[in-house]
Order: structure tokens, then C-alpha cells, then sequence
């Protein structure tokens, strides 16, 4: 049935959507007068198939109320549109219309200052605050292991973050890199931490050392 509509008709959707809304007008009014001539105590003059006849014979002559397609759409004329296009174009399963491109990331910004080396370094060597936590959460580990096991995540991910966002230092100082390195080290705490109680307590852990770094290197005044 969709090819022999596509092949035998010769117009737009949306003058289709016109002829359908001019008849579907012609519809509601007979349910409305119906209503309202009977109010009146008047005898119904015409018959429902002559009313919807001429409902019919109105909606040929649709090129006259064009104007009607500009005006604003309700939930059933859009439930109307989406059935007469899959009627007639077909209806993908992954949409008619291709999905616009996302738009490009920004330049990504530098990073500094005091606090980046102890939130974060290129290796995440047990400098930074995040590995000392995990290394405290973690007996027995080794911090050669923590290391080892965040490059293996940064480098498994780092093609599909720098399509989205691409670096141009590979170093933390790097806005995009800086995340990649942080993902990596977060999955590698995963690993490590399975416990999620003593996972909390790595996140807590995290931000006091960040405070007691800060207050002792006066950064913050201690309250």
C-alpha cells in the first residue's frame, strides 16, 4: 500500500494534512450543530451521510483554505502528520530526518595554580591527594599498580574523549587531558575499591586531605 500511494500521489504533506484537517473541521461541526438544533427544537434536516457527504465535497476544494497549514498544531495534528508520513515516505526506524551534528568543543582551557598538583598529576603518582586516598582504602597495593592501571584506562579511552574533545597538551595542565586522566583514575579506583562503603570513605578522604593541603599551605585560613 505505501508504494501505490507514494507512485499515485502527487502532492505534499502538507497539503495532505490541509485536506485532512478541512474534513476533520466539517466533522466536529456536524457533532457540534447536532447538539445545538436540537437545543432549539428544531428538526435535524440532514442526514449524517449527507453531512459527512458534504464534508467530503468541502475538502476538495482545500487549495482555498492553504492558509490553515501556518497555523499552530495540536497533539492530534501532529499525531496526524507522523501516521500520513509513514503512510506515505515510510517511517525509519532511526528517524526521516538525520540528526544534527553536535556543536564543536571549545578550545580547551589551561589549568594552574597550587591546587592542581594535589588533585591531580600526569601519572597520578602518590603526590597527588586522590592516590594517596586510594592507596589507604587499598591494602597492600602497590602505587606502581594504581599507575599501570589508570594509563591502561587513559589510553583505551583517550580515542573516544578526544573525538569529543580533543587535547592539544598531553599533560593535566590540559582541560580535555585533565578529564581523561581523571576518568582513568576513577575507573581504576573502582577496580580497587569494590566495597561501596569504603568507597565513600575514599571520596571523603579526598576532600579532607584537599582541606588540610590547603589550610596548611595557606591556602584557607583554618576556622
Amino acid at each position: 500500500p505505501t508504494t501505490f500511494l507514494s507512485s499515485h500521489i502527487d502532492c505534499n504533506i502538507s497539503d495532505v494534512l490541509t485536506m485532512m484537517r478541512t474534513l476533520i473541521f466539517f466533522i466536529e461541526l456536524y457533532f457540534v450543530c447536532i447538539p445545538l438544533t436540537a437545543l432549539q427544537l428544531k428538526p435535524v434536516q440532514s442526514s449524517r451521510r449527507r453531512i459527512l457527504e458534504g464534508a467530503i465535497v468541502a475538502a476538495s476544494t482545500w487549495n482555498v483554505a492553504s492558509h490553515d497549514a501556518l497555523a499552530a498544531k495540536g497533539a492530534a495534528e501532529y499525531d496526524l502528520e507522523y501516521y500520513m508520513r509513514d503512510l506515505i515516505g515510510g517511517n525509519a526506524k532511526e528517524g526521516n530526518v538525520q540528526a544534527s551534528k553536535a556543536p564543536p568543543a571549545p578550545p580547551p582551557r589551561t589549568l594552574g595554580g597550587p591546587l592542581l598538583p594535589l588533585l591531580l598529576n600526569d601519572d597520578c603518582s602518590p603526590s597527588c591527594i586522590p592516590t594517596q586516598a586510594l592507596l589507604q582504602e587499598s591494602n597492600n597495593i602497590d602505587a606502581s599498580l594504581i599507575t599501570n592501571n589508570m594509563n591502561e584506562y587513559r589510553d583505551k579511552a583517550a580515542r573516544s574523549f578526544a573525538t569529543r574533545s580533543p587535547w592539544k597538551d598531553a599533560h593535566v595542565t590540559d582541560q580535555y587531558y585533565f578529564d581523561v586522566t581523571s576518568y582513568a583514575l576513577w575507573r581504576t579506583a573502582a577496580d580497587l575499591i569494590p566495597n561501596y562503603v569504603q568507597r565513600d570513605v575514599f571520596a571523603r578522604n579526598i576532600g579532607r586531605g584537599i582541606y588540610h593541603q590547603a589550610v596548611t599551605s595557606g591556602l584557607l585560613k583554618s576556622t
